[in-house]
């Protein structure tokens, strides 16, 4: 008998090994001064520091992170091959954002993309979490820790090192950042 899985709302998410994580750090480390010459204020109406400029977004090939990129597009390409079962993805955007106390991002979604990615570089786990929203007004999520009761939303707390991968579609924000810590995150999308 065949399964349906009508409206489903997969969000994926890995911790990755330390190894990769202590490489992609040197790599920032090593480009940090440059990034932060090229931060912009205010895209998107949100009050977030950010690489983002339209049409602009090789933050990975422009300040050599591949070591970011090595390690999330197997994991990328694994959540493609899950959903579509044929055809290719690649990475053909990336930026860095940088959320300090009381910035926040609205909801959105990345128009133009397949698959997008966040994968968390600093971040105290207090500093906003990221919510995923339902693609369809009026549909309610299944709490993943498989409670019976639904949400209109799900939220996860940041964690360094942790990648997000989802459907460019999925509606998601970032809640604000009480702390006096900034949370460094990188956005990737896949087409």
């Amino acid at each position: 008998m065949p399964l349906d899985k009508l409206f489903a709302t997969p969000i994926f998410h890995v911790d990755l090994p330390e190894p990769a994580r202590v490489l992609i750090e040197h790599q920032y480390n090593e480009a940090k001064e440059a990034i932060e010459m090229n931060l912009n204020e205010g895209t998107w109406c949100d009050n977030i520091r950010t690489t983002f400029v339209s049409g602009e977004n090789d933050f990975i090939e422009r300040y050599n992170l591949f070591g970011l990129e090595t390690f999330t597009s197997p994991v990328v390409k694994y959540f493609h091959d899950e959903l579509f079962k044929s055809g290719e993805v690649k990475l053909f955007e990336s930026w860095i954002n940088y959320q300090g106390k009381h910035q926040h991002q609205r909801q959105h979604t990345h128009h133009g993309s397949i698959i997008s990615a966040v994968y968390y570089l600093k971040t105290n786990g207090n500093d906003g979490n990221i919510t995923f929203h339902p693609p369809v007004s009026g549909m309610e999520l299944k709490d993943p820790s498989g409670d019976e009761w639904t949400y209109s939303m799900v939220s996860y707390p940041p964690k360094e090192g942790r990648l997000f991968v989802f459907p460019s579609w999925v509606p998601h924000s970032v809640g604000d950042n009480m702390t006096d810590d900034t949370r460094i995150s990188i956005a990737m999308n896949y087409r």
